[in-house]
């Protein structure tokens, strides 16, 4: 009977060790944060693309993460094309000059967070915020991000709490 009692025991042991051992499972992508203090989380279209060389720089200098829930879209971007820098683990502020931004389109009204780069205007900085890389490979991309829109219309959307795990495609 203590036989019994002790296997029992070494059994119930060993399934709680291996049960309680999780491992986070990404296994499908995802994009989700706050808007305005209200959670969303993206349900389709959800993209990162695939390392696209510069020309004759680095192997993966440009960043285009998409999501999109019912009215609305939201992409984020980074372009480091500058020589010999690639998009890596790291904070990306927005930052006048430097080609970061958020776009935000809620029922076809845009609002956005970044450096303009139009021709012949001046390099302003709108809105403010940041893209934190916490792991990018050539398959997955994972991080943070977190920004307040230029006003549009007198309304500013802030987006906190930001997070995304997505298959580059």
């Amino acid at each position: 009977m203590k036989k019994i009692t002790h296997l029992t025991f070494l059994v119930s042991c060993i399934t709680l060790c291996f049960s309680s051992c999780k491992k986070d499972d990404f296994s499908s992508s995802y994009l989700k944060g706050k808007l305005d203090g209200v959670p969303f989380e993206s349900n389709s279209n959800i993209t990162a693309n695939t390392p696209q060389p510069g020309q004759s720089g680095p192997s993966d200098p440009i960043l285009n993460i998409t999501g999109d829930w019912p009215g609305y879209i939201l992409k984020l971007h980074i372009n480091e094309l500058t020589p010999g820098n690639n998009i890596s683990a790291g904070t990306y502020f927005f930052e006048s000059g430097k080609t970061r931004s958020a776009t935000m389109w809620e029922n076809n009204t845009l609002y956005y967070a970044g450096s303009s780069t139009f021709c012949f205007c001046p390099i302003i900085l709108h809105g403010s915020g940041s893209i934190t890389i916490s792991s990018i490979d050539k398959k997955y991309v994972r991080g943070s991000f977190q920004f307040t829109s230029e006003p549009n219309m007198g309304i500013t959307k802030t987006v906190t709490d930001g997070e995304f795990y997505i298959k580059r495609n």
